[in-house]
């Protein structure tokens, strides 16, 4: 069970029926804002769901935006809640009764600090994401946020060369761009969007980057995150760059030690309007458990996210869906598409696409030493 004391009550909450431009100044605050409706628990609405390019601030209500984290009872233990908050991808999870109504919430911040003595024992090396997303310094916003996009990640370490100059997240791109040329106008909206797509990189970008060595330790991480209020900070090696560690690399040690072997991470997002379809997770449960079975080496330490959207097709009274299935993870990094008629037959074929794609990987790793070694013969030519 969760120390009680992990359970804040004091956390800031807004009304579903609020408008984004009246809670948008909140974010300065809390990043994670609880949504209620009267005293029942609702949603959680993040700063990246408020500043949408499609939302007009002054209308768009927190309801039409809003995502519905997972909600807790108070009974979980704290690794439960930290395999919530990586396989939901908020930072908060509420605390709520079986009727919905809302008690308070527990932060990442305050579990991580709670598991301080645990993480002073796991290495950097052990933790971290090797081969984080980079991006060149003359790239634009627009094509930063199509990495981003692309690899699943929050933010993109900016390289001149083979020197790290600067770090960028999304919370930098809502903060410094779209923020500060966001207007009420539909009118203006696409004339606004095409100056931000063509802004560099390096007029956002942090340049006051802090380091670690990779010999230090999680909890000496966590404290420098917390001092500087930065969500991850690059790992050096003899002062070359060799990966990043973010809160939800932290996060993935407290819910999985790493002695249990592999380690994989499931999340689901739904458009709002879908959070009311219903589906069998087993189906996605299953499914992942055979790619762990057979892939295991590929997928160790990965986030998979199966992100669904209804189209307007229609045909035989059944729905038409499309399943983008995202692996974000230090060995392996790809994006599937897989659709059909109802949401099972989307989300088998998704799948049934990344085992392909995984299976022709595979074939291609040397398994001996005369493989490795007719493998560099034909890429050496």
């Amino acid at each position: 069970m969760v120390n009680k004391e992990l359970i804040r009550t004091n956390l800031i909450t807004v009304n579903e029926e609020s408008t984004v431009s009246q809670i948008q100044n909140l974010f300065k605050y809390q990043r994670n804002l609880v949504v209620v409706n009267g005293q029942r628990y609702a949603g959680i609405i993040t700063e990246s769901l408020a500043y949408r390019f499609n939302s007009d601030l002054s209308v768009t209500k927190i309801k039409n935006i809003m995502q519905k984290a997972p909600k807790i009872t108070g009974k979980e233990s704290p690794e439960q809640i930290a395999k919530l908050m990586v396989e939901s991808g908020f930072k908060l999870i509420p605390v709520a009764d079986p009727d919905d109504i809302y008690q308070g919430g527990v932060l990442a911040d305050d579990l991580i600090k709670n598991f301080s003595n645990y993480l002073a024992k796991i290495n950097l090396k052990v933790a971290m994401t090797p081969n984080p997303v980079k991006i060149n310094i003359k790239t634009t916003v627009g094509q930063g946020l199509a990495l981003m996009r692309k690899h699943g990640v929050g933010r993109l370490l900016v390289m001149d060369g083979n020197k790290l100059v600067g770090i960028v997240s999304l919370h930098d791109i809502v903060e410094k761009v779209i923020k500060s040329n966001f207007k009420q106008r539909r009118d203006k909206r696409l004339g606004e969007f095409k100056y931000i797509a063509d802004q560099g990189i390096k007029s956002i970008m942090s340049t006051d980057v802090k380091t670690l060595n990779h010999d230090l330790n999680v909890a000496q991480a966590f404290e420098l995150m917390v001092e500087n209020s930065f969500s991850s900070v690059p790992v050096m090696e003899n002062g070359q760059l060799v990966g990043i560690i973010t809160k939800e690399d932290i996060l993935k040690q407290i819910a999985i030690p790493p002695e249990y072997g592999t380690r994989i991470f499931v999340q689901i997002s739904t458009k709002n309007d879908m959070q009311n379809i219903d589906f069998d997770r087993e189906v996605i449960n299953e499914k992942v458990k055979n790619l762990i079975r057979k892939y295991a080496k590929f997928l160790n330490n990965s986030t998979i996210t199966f992100y669904i959207r209804n189209s307007e097709l229609k045909g035989r009274g059944r729905m038409h869906f499309e399943v983008r299935l995202q692996v974000v993870g230090p060995n392996y990094k790809n994006s599937i598409i897989g659709e059909g008629w109802g949401l099972r037959s989307a989300i088998i074929n998704a799948v049934s696409n990344l085992e392909r794609i995984l299976q022709r990987e595979k074939e291609t790793m040397p398994r001996t030493g005369e493989e490795f070694v007719r493998l560099l013969n034909e890429i050496l030519g």
